[in-house]
């Protein structure tokens, strides 16, 4: 009995391994693989703001709402400047507090560009393991994407981590970094 309740359990777990859902997450890559970035001071990077679509369920995307976490304040010299340019003809919102993309044609997938954080680090910015996370808007409660079918769709979301140069947060990066003396 206990063997049955065993396997039982380890298959219900491979099925949820199986179907994780969509994810809104921002990327160092327009591929949705690179999910930690090195700024380098006074070099403009941009990093994408990517709805990673599961395209047995969702072929493509009508809206989206999320926030971002730990988004660094565009505050200018002398620290550093940051600036979003978004994808969708329909913004609203804040994106600390929450925002709201829509699109009148479905968006196809796999992958989504919902919109482009340009940063300018200035010598200002402390990215030291800095973690960006797409979390649920305050306003709504929601981390969704909006499917072609105008239907919602919960979400995960993903998060990003910025270090500056010499910095190295992973375990193989300290291995590396061993390797080389």
């Amino acid at each position: 009995m206990i063997r049955i309740a065993l396997a039982l359990l380890l298959l219900l777990a491979s099925n949820v391994n199986a179907q994780e859902p969509p994810l809104i997450s921002l990327f160092g890559d327009m591929e949705a693989t690179v999910d930690e970035v090195v700024v380098p001071q006074f070099m403009e990077i941009n990093l994408y703001i990517l709805a990673h679509l599961d395209m047995e369920r969702i072929s493509g995307i009508r809206g989206a709402e999320f926030a971002l976490n730990q988004v660094p304040a565009n505050l200018g010299s002398p620290i550093g400047t940051m600036q979003i340019t978004w994808e969708a003809p329909e913004v609203f919102g804040d994106i600390l507090y929450g925002i709201n993309l829509g699109w009148p044609e479905a968006q196809p997938g796999p992958i989504v560009l919902l919109g482009t954080m340009t940063i300018i680090d200035l010598g200002g910015f402390n990215f030291d393991d800095y973690v960006i996370s797409a979390i649920e808007s305050a306003c709504c409660g929601k981390l969704e994407l909006i499917d072609h079918r105008l239907e919602d769709v919960q979400v995960d979301g993903g998060d990003l981590i910025l270090n500056a140069p010499n910095t190295a947060s992973r375990q193989t990066d300290w291995g590396a970094i061993k390797a080389l003396y």
